[in-house]
């Protein structure tokens, strides 16, 4: 029999071959669509480009804050910005998984039960959010999970200690700044808190006001260095929002909406045999529906919306697993979350490899040096980035509100004043920064188009300073939903 001091240096092996392995992965696939974008808008950022009035981005700009300091480093030692980028996040992944661990040094339920919970937190942070990997609710996810895991301790009555309590709070301020939607996984856990304490005076804990505050600071540098994001960037998203919006019951009959809420049956069912000797499996629940809360608040129903729920869920079902005294049971869960980690990753390969492939059949043997892209969706683009050494150039998300004029959800003047916008735009993008190829998405059946005129270039040629700026490229090549242009 292992002594304590060996099993823990044993469960330090399997994390750092766990994350070990994770790093080869990510570091060998091309990143997902949103994180790519955040890579190449850091290299502009670096370059001197502003967001919010060189680049157009949705949601505020912790996102490009996280992402500059590893390209830049990347640039730094002349390496690949996307592998240094997801070397950083393993790297931050160990650092919380560490400060976690160093957290649970206080818990009174001992070193067996702290050596599960890293093992799984582990296992879920390095392979389970694949769908995410560097994506905000990724970055709120990790962030918030040494506060869960504070509030989980707080319900079996153990005190933290303010060298804890405000790091950890801080870091789970900083979590819940990467969109506002983020703030419901702190409201449902401090919620739930209430109601079995009972104790207003709890929400003035150290943690709290540390997380509290550094909202506040975040906001207010927001505020003073980008003031464009609030008079511009912000309207119009207001404005074009809905045109991606997903229906109710799509978002309901969705297939990561399924798999929740089967994670959730099985939560609550292990739960039974165990929620009267670790009530705290509850704390984590509280913060998984949260993250459906979050998923139906944003309306898109897209996938990675609700990787937090799917993360808190999954801690809460294996906690459950690991107390239950039902071998078989046991042995079935552990089958159940391994599988899904395989067919994730497998997905994950093939989606990310599928878009490469198809954007080197697009060029074929072009060598573009700067480039732009109209499209709507960032997915059909920015995960190309890495199997290519090409300055990506332009506001990138110029045609997001697009999708509002197509499906007529503006009024006659808004929809021009939208359409006149991207099109000045585009064309002193075009005018300035030269690119010499550009790609078309055409796609009928995308958000954007709806079976209408799905050539942006038609739409966008009635005015003539779009007009102009197009006029010195010639149509090379179409696949049936991207166009490769050439400038002549």
């Amino acid at each position: 029999m292992l002594s304590t001091k060996n099993q823990n240096i044993l469960v330090f092996l399997i994390c750092a071959v766990m994350l070990i392995c994770a790093l080869a992965f990510y570091t060998t696939q091309p990143l997902v669509s949103d994180v790519s974008y955040f890579v190449a808008a850091s290299k502009r950022i670096l370059h001197g480009a502003v967001p919010y009035v060189d680049l157009y981005e949705n949601n505020p700009p912790l996102a490009f804050w996280f992402t500059v300091p590893a390209v830049w480093f990347a640039a730094l030692i002349n390496q690949n910005a996307e592998a240094i980028f997801a070397v950083f996040v393993i790297v931050l992944d160990s650092t919380i998984l560490l400060f976690t661990w160093k957290l649970h040094e206080l818990d009174c339920r001992g070193d067996p039960y702290r050596r599960y919970l890293i093992l799984i937190l582990t296992v879920v942070v390095s392979f389970c959010l694949a769908f995410g990997f560097g994506q905000r609710e990724y970055f709120t996810t990790l962030l918030l999970l040494p506060y869960v895991s504070s509030v989980a301790l707080r319900s079996n009555h153990q005190n933290l200690p303010k060298g804890f309590a405000l790091p950890l709070g801080a870091l789970a301020g900083i979590g819940v700044c990467f969109k506002p939607y983020f703030i419901f996984i702190p409201v449902f856990v401090e919620f739930f808190w209430l109601t079995q304490h009972r104790n207003w005076r709890l929400l003035f804990r150290c943690e709290l006001l540390a997380g509290l505050a550094l909202v506040v600071l975040y906001a207010a540098l927001v505020w003073w260095f980008y003031p464009s994001y609030f008079s511009e960037i912000l309207p119009l998203t207001v404005l074009t929002y809905g045109a991606y919006q997903a229906s109710t019951a799509a978002i309901v009959t969705s297939s990561t909406v399924l798999i929740f809420t089967c994670a959730a049956l099985l939560v609550f069912t292990t739960g039974y045999w165990t929620v009267a000797r670790d009530r705290a499996i509850l704390i984590w629940v509280a913060a998984a529906l949260a993250g459906i809360v979050i998923h139906f608040a944003q309306h898109m129903g897209w996938p990675y919306h609700l990787l937090p729920g799917l993360a808190f869920v999954t801690i809460a079902l294996l906690l459950s697993a690991v107390q239950l005294q039902q071998p078989i049971l046991k042995m079935a869960i552990g089958f159940l979350v391994l599988l899904s980690i395989s067919l994730g990753l497998s997905d994950y390969q093939r989606t990310q490899m599928q878009s490469v492939t198809r954007f080197d059949r697009l060029l074929s043997g072009a060598k573009p040096t700067r480039m732009m892209m109209l499209t709507y969706e960032l997915g059909a683009a920015f995960p190309f980035m890495p199997a290519q050494t090409i300055e990506w150039v332009g506001h990138f998300q110029s045609l997001w509100p697009m999708a509002a004029i197509e499906k007529h959800q503006l009024s006659a003047v808004d929809s021009e004043r939208v359409l006149k916008k991207i099109a000045l735009t585009l064309a002193h993008d075009i005018s300035e920064q030269k690119p010499d190829y550009m790609i078309v998405d055409h796609r009928p059946n995308s958000e954007m188009f709806l079976g209408g005129d799905s050539n942006p270039v038609s739409s966008l040629s009635s005015f003539p300073e779009f007009k102009s700026a197009w006029a010195v490229y010639t149509l090379i090549n179409d696949d049936g939903g991207f166009q490769l242009w050439q400038r002549q």
